[in-house]
């Protein structure tokens, strides 16, 4: 019997493998023809602190409310506990408070359908952890499990973060280490009335470290708060018929004149390539459909083909050099990995989009070559299929379902009267 398994170099890594494990589960998100990397470079860009599996605003302030609280307990009240054992304590409480107060039509309460088989599993801890790096909300360059193990060993950490507290409380002196998080009180008894809302206190601090932190204050969540542009979008994108309806409509409203000109430079070429990616992937869903058997389906995705084809041909999406700008722009010049193979594949596909017409169908042969090259015996196109397992990607919306979401949280809470 074969198992999956992976070289554990690192607790960073160790955590990205089962983020990617766990996205695997989520619809949508098989990465068939292996752009993946690209995808996520653009979305690095865009949504720096967002990650497709995050739920809710509120776990931004939950998570540091804990770490706090874990800073603040005497010696006596740590013995025999780690902050990785007190997290997964305090997490589980929190599913269990967050489901006992909110009805199932409330959605993002992490760990819900896991209370009573064993407790959270994907924890916020680490959904979180690098979104509240990027916010400053917690202050610290380490994985969770190496700030976690500094923590545990000493309360001095003056080599590995600073002191940051909003209120300037005169209860600062009695924590027992500095203050490694960021958090808008001190309130000991925020469990007791917990809610998966925001208020305006909390809103008002997410807000101002969106906007007020200097390495993110180009892209998009920065630039919709800055330039008030939230009730626009947002309102728009709740009638979305789709994830790439609604990127487009967000795409459509922020290369506006106010907005940054490094942001709309990436949005725009963001996407441009999710709408040159989109032919490749019908090619692919189509291979699929005939593989399975799935006749009205081959015939309603060579008319989805046909109609991308005369919308890029109207936009002359294609043409040289454009391959080679994307993959410089998700690459950050330089500053991430593309896969070489995946490289050769978009700039192939580029290179015979230019022609448009495609009378050999050169697409469809390479699209199928990388699929084979990309998953080898796991592609799906190896495998029949049931109409339930088909999944994958035909637009790419770059985590912004997700940014959105937490987005309206902190809008809602804003508007918030406490």
């Amino acid at each position: 019997m074969s198992q999956l398994g992976w070289i554990d170099f690192s607790p960073d890594d160790r955590n990205k493998v089962k983020n990617v494990l766990a996205m695997l589960s989520e619809p949508g998100t098989l990465d068939e023809l292996g752009i993946g990397q690209v995808r996520d470079g653009f979305s690095g860009l865009l949504f720096p602190w967002v990650s497709t599996i995050q739920t809710r605003a509120k776990y931004f302030i939950i998570v540091p409310r804990i770490l706090r609280d874990y800073q603040a307990l005497k010696p006596a009240q740590k013995k025999n506990k780690t902050l990785q054992k007190y997290l997964l304590e305090q997490e589980n409480k929190v599913a269990q408070i967050l489901d006992g107060i909110h009805d199932n039509n409330t959605k993002g309460i992490v760990g819900r359908t896991r209370i009573k088989s064993g407790g959270v599993d994907r924890r916020p801890s680490v959904i979180y952890w690098n979104g509240l790096r990027v916010l400053g909300l917690v202050n610290t360059k380490l994985s969770l499990t190496d700030f976690g193990r500094q923590l545990d060993n000493a309360y001095h950490y003056d080599e590995y973060t600073h002191v940051i507290h909003d209120e300037g409380s005169d209860d600062h002196d009695s924590l027992k280490s500095r203050n490694l998080v960021c958090i808008p009180d001190l309130d000991n008894s925020w469990m007791d009335k917990l809610r998966l809302e925001l208020s305006h206190k909390e809103s008002q601090l997410l807000k101002d470290k969106i906007t007020g932190t200097a390495a993110i204050s180009n892209t998009i969540p920065a630039q919709l708060f800055k330039h008030d542009l939230l009730s626009e979008v947002l309102n728009v994108n709740v009638n979305a018929n789709s994830k790439t309806e609604a990127f487009d409509e967000l795409t459509a409203i922020l290369l506006k004149d106010v907005v940054d000109e490094s942001c709309k430079h990436y949005l725009k070429a963001a996407q441009e390539f999710s709408l040159a990616m989109e032919g490749p992937h019908i090619r692919y869903n189509i291979q699929l459909a005939k593989n399975n058997d799935y006749t009205h389906c081959v015939d309603e995705y060579q008319d989805a083909y046909e109609e991308w084809q005369e919308k890029v041909k109207t936009q002359n999406l294609f043409n040289s050099g454009c391959a080679d700008k994307w993959l410089n722009i998700a690459a950050n010049n330089g500053q991430r990995n593309i896969n070489p193979v995946s490289k050769k594949f978009i700039q192939d596909c580029c290179e015979i989009l230019e022609q448009y017409n495609d009378p050999k169908n050169l697409l469809h042969k390479r699209v199928l070559i990388q699929a084979e090259r990309n998953k080898g015996s796991r592609s799906l196109l190896k495998h029949k299929l049931t109409k339930d397992d088909w999944v994958g990607i035909r637009r790419l919306d770059y985590r912004w379902s997700s940014a959105k979401i937490i987005i309206n949280d902190i809008r809602e809470g804003l508007n918030a009267s406490t």
